[in-house]
């Protein structure tokens, strides 16, 4: 097996293959590489009026594909969809792992309006106005909010609506 281990301090990588050790010092390459990561996540809650229910898995796959295409992000995995049919805890949930992270949807509909949380975090730059517009343009949404952070270093609020 293979394991990859980092400290910030130095910042070295160490890899582990049976008994084979071989060290990288890539403090030099830090600011030329990494530091173009962008580490951006979006947080979206909308209510949602007439929200896909379970007859519409189709639809909200759909709507993923669509979304991953339209912010240029490379799909690695799925979406995958699963419709929970708990009282209390009906929707459905969608995700895709893309090459800089992933992209959740998780929907509530047993209520009107419907409940929508999005979780988009990428390493990637990503222009949250068309993800937001899709949403709007593919859904009747009643309230929108969205939080927008960078999390490189800390935890800081880039915008919010």
């Amino acid at each position: 097996s293979v394991s990859l281990l980092y400290s910030d301090i130095n910042f070295f990588f160490i890899f582990v293959r049976e008994n084979y050790i071989k060290v990288y010092n890539c403090y030099y390459q830090y600011n030329s590489i990494l530091m173009k990561l962008e580490h951006k996540h979006l947080i979206v809650r909308a209510e949602v009026n007439n929200c896909p229910k379970k007859g519409d898995l189709h639809i909200v796959l759909n709507w993923m594909n669509n979304l991953i295409k339209l912010i240029d992000m490379k799909l690695l995995q799925g979406p995958t969809i699963s419709y929970v049919d708990q009282k209390g805890n009906r929707g459905t949930t969608c995700m895709a792992l893309i090459e800089t992270s992933h992209i959740v949807l998780h929907i509530w509909d047993e209520f009107e309006p419907g409940l929508f949380q999005l979780d988009l975090y990428s390493c990637k730059d990503v222009d949250i106005n068309i993800v937001i517009n899709n949403l709007q343009e593919s859904f009747d949404i009643k309230k929108l909010e969205y939080k927008f952070l960078d999390r490189l270093n800390n935890l800081t609020l880039v915008e919010q609506s």
